[in-house]
């Protein structure tokens, strides 16, 4: 959702009819919907992998070739190439942004742009920052302990499960009151797409920084 979060964010600041079209809510639907059964459909393959270990108390994993593919996948496609996207995508509505406010000829809105736009890049880079942070270091504890069994010890069991919930609170926690702001050039608000426009934690502090910008 993030990735589709940052791609929207692309497609609404694009000075292209073609792409702002894309943040129509009826396709935003449609994606969202589409999206969410391609990653269950995904993510089925985990009820096979694992099963409860009544003996021992403990959720383990099968290993064999097929298996490990999958896991390999899994980590190539949500912890490589997801964050690659979501920073390409950061960095091209910032271009976007940018490039509208070149286009506008009044003095009072290019002050008005330029400070918004160092506010977006702010926010973007916090929540790449963030997003990154989180991602590889779960990414990596996740790694060790699904390819290398030896690896599971409870304290590494107890950091990843505290990755996991730090990344779930960063994915879901979202912040409607920056919408505006993400491209305030070509914002609609009927044409509001996903909701997910930014994680709670930069949503705060980009909020505090907006306050602060606004009331010096």
């Amino acid at each position: 959702m993030l990735v589709l979060a940052s791609y929207d964010r692309y497609c609404s600041s694009s000075h292209l009819y073609r792409l702002r079209s894309m943040s129509k809510i009826r396709k935003a639907r449609f994606i969202i919907v589409t999206s969410t059964i391609i990653g269950i459909i995904n993510m089925l393959p985990i009820l096979a992998i694992y099963h409860w270990e009544e003996t021992l108390d403990i959720c383990l994993q099968y290993s064999n070739l097929l298996i490990n593919i999958y896991i390999s996948s899994q980590i190539l496609l949500y912890y490589i190439s997801a964050p690659i996207l979501m920073i390409i995508f950061g960095l091209l509505a910032i271009c976007n942004t940018r490039k509208s406010i070149v286009r506008t000829g009044s003095q009072s809105t290019n002050i008005r742009g330029r400070r918004t736009q160092k506010q977006l890049t702010q926010m973007l880079r916090l929540q790449m920052n963030i997003h990154l942070v989180l991602t590889v270091s779960f990414s990596v504890v996740y790694s060790m302990t699904v390819l290398s069994p030896s690896t599971k010890t409870p304290n590494i069991i107890a950091v990843r499960y505290l990755l996991a919930v730090c990344r779930d609170v960063q994915c879901q926690c979202t912040d409607h009151r920056l919408a505006p702001t993400v491209c305030p050039m070509e914002y609609r608000p009927h044409q509001h797409c996903f909701a997910v426009y930014t994680i709670g934690v930069v949503g705060d502090q980009f909020f505090s920084i907006h306050t602060d910008t606004a009331h010096p």
